[in-house]
């Protein structure tokens, strides 16, 4: 890969704590280093969830596609949340040389569902943003 200045073999790798580093493989150097965080936001609390803790920030593989910006474009899914305690999903695309954020983005991941089930006030459930709870039905995950 073209990055920091010439030709180098890379080590992408996604944590937790919503950070996305490039690392050299062969001298161990990190080559960059980007947060999917916003101003003013930390990586969400496990949301009841056993299995990450303590905090979700990128649990996905991130996917890379040689063909998109100008170096290629790697696609990451960040969990955030804010100081008010509302939780965020947010798409990014970053430029595999440098970490910077292509098209414009991050873009929200946003959707809405019916709610379901009689004498129900709400015609929209909220946000897939956060883990959504009907005692009917269960758990509803994000």
């Amino acid at each position: 890969m073209p990055v920091a200045g010439g030709a180098r073999n890379v080590v992408y790798a996604a944590t937790e704590n919503a950070s996305v580093y490039a690392f050299d493989p062969d001298t161990g150097a990190t080559l960059w280093k980007t947060s999917t965080l916003a101003t003013g936001e930390t990586p969400s609390d496990a949301r009841s969830c056993t299995q990450i803790a303590p905090s979700i920030g990128i649990t996905a593989t991130p996917v890379i596609d040689r063909t998109r910006g100008p170096h290629g474009a790697m696609y990451v899914v960040g969990m955030s949340k804010d100081g008010a305690g509302r939780c965020h999903q947010r798409l990014h695309a970053l430029d595999v040389a440098t970490g910077a954020e292509l098209f414009g983005g991050p873009a929200d991941v946003t959707a809405s569902y019916p709610d379901i089930g009689a004498g129900t006030d709400n015609p929209v459930g909220a946000s897939v943003a956060r883990r959504q709870t009907d005692s009917r039905f269960g758990a509803i995950p994000y």
